[in-house]
């Protein structure tokens, strides 16, 4: 799934439903691009069209924005599992120069 459809996916469940001209306007890309959008996405049933040129999200586009949060949510968890040992190489080598440092002093 690109950006623009995951954007366009949060914008329809923020608003309930979208159209054409929304999803152009907000995204900054041609109603033509943002049709071609709402097509995939129609198609691979995560909208639904509602009325003539108003979409609205379906179970699979929740699915579909889930997935990409869980995923976030690991990439973090991820990230702070690196930056927590990174941290502890970072206080062991400032207890080691500082004992370095106070060796020098008294010598």
């Amino acid at each position: 799934m690109t950006p623009n459809e995951i954007k366009v996916l949060n914008m329809a469940e923020k608003k309930d439903k979208v159209s054409k001209r929304k999803v152009a306007g907000l995204l900054g890309i041609s109603t033509d691009y943002a049709g071609y959008i709402l097509e995939r996405l129609t198609g691979g049933g995560y909208l639904a069209m509602i009325d003539k040129g108003m979409y609205a999200l379906l179970p699979k586009g929740v699915d579909a924005l889930l997935s990409q949060l869980y995923f976030a949510e690991s990439k973090l968890e991820a990230d702070i599992a690196r930056v927590s040992i990174e941290k502890e190489r970072v206080r062991k080598e400032i207890k080691r120069l500082s004992a370095h440092k106070r060796n020098l002093i008294t010598t």
